[in-house]
């Protein structure tokens, strides 16, 4: 988010159209830089990590429960993560 007058200015936004829990734009990240810390610090704790499918492909895969908790706890003022959090209560 670029506007100036915006409350989540430089947040990191996110939308999709498929996801069946959000309806528009909501805040993931508080910042750039939290969103590359926080995705640094998953793959450090090996919350995101690679293994073998079916095919025999690698593949990423994470640890839902804990990266929840990284990403809440990196962002504090971003309502992804606690929106997510009311639907799985």
């Amino acid at each position: 988010d670029i506007d100036q007058k915006s409350a989540s200015r430089g947040m990191i936004m996110f939308w999709s159209p498929s996801d069946p829990y959000f309806q528009g734009v909501i805040s993931i990240a508080d910042s750039f830089v939290s969103l590359v810390e926080t995705l640094l610090k998953c793959y450090k704790e090996r919350i995101y990590y690679l293994e073998m499918n079916a095919e025999g492909r690698k593949v990423l895969n994470c640890d839902p429960k804990t990266e929840h908790y990284i990403w809440e706890n990196n962002n504090p003022k971003s309502r992804y993560y606690k929106v997510l959090q009311s639907f799985n209560h």
